[in-house]
């Protein structure tokens, strides 16, 4: 059964993202799409950072449009993650907001860490590799 996204945004309490990041899909939250879900939503995106709007998640959360925030990727996240940023603070003043508030989950890329994960990473890998040989390009490459 397909559902369009406005319906899947209007009905849903908990919006879970796990997607590609391509030109269709690059801030396919924004502030017009929060606005569609149900006031006490949960938003939730293990994909790529980028899909979200994140300062305007982070506004409609403050807002009470949203009930929490969870958050396994980040928009700008290069200079941050898996990185030791204990001694030198982060520059990045709504990366530091959501780290301080209490309604926003993000863990960094660790939901990668799952056998089931490792493997898909693997078999997309070896893909690349094949199409790579062959000259092609997979369907959701990005430029």
């Amino acid at each position: 059964m397909n559902v369009s996204l406005d319906r899947l945004l209007k009905d849903s309490d908990i919006i879970s993202l796990h997607i590609p990041l391509n030109k269709s899909s690059s801030y396919l939250i924004d502030y017009e799409e929060i606005q569609k879900m149900k006031t006490g939503a949960v938003l939730l995106n293990t994909s790529r950072g980028q899909l979200i709007n994140t300062r305007e998640a982070l506004a409609a959360l403050k807002a009470g449009k949203l009930k929490y925030l969870g958050l396994d990727v980040y928009e700008n996240e290069n200079p941050y993650f898996f990185q030791d940023h204990s001694e030198t603070g982060i520059d990045d003043n709504l990366l530091t907001e959501l780290i301080a508030h209490d309604r926003v989950f993000l863990t960094g890329h660790q939901a990668f860490l799952t056998d089931l994960a490792l493997d898909n990473i693997v078999s997309t890998t070896l893909n690349n590799v094949q199409l790579f040989e062959k000259n092609q390009r997979d369907e959701n490459f990005l430029n």
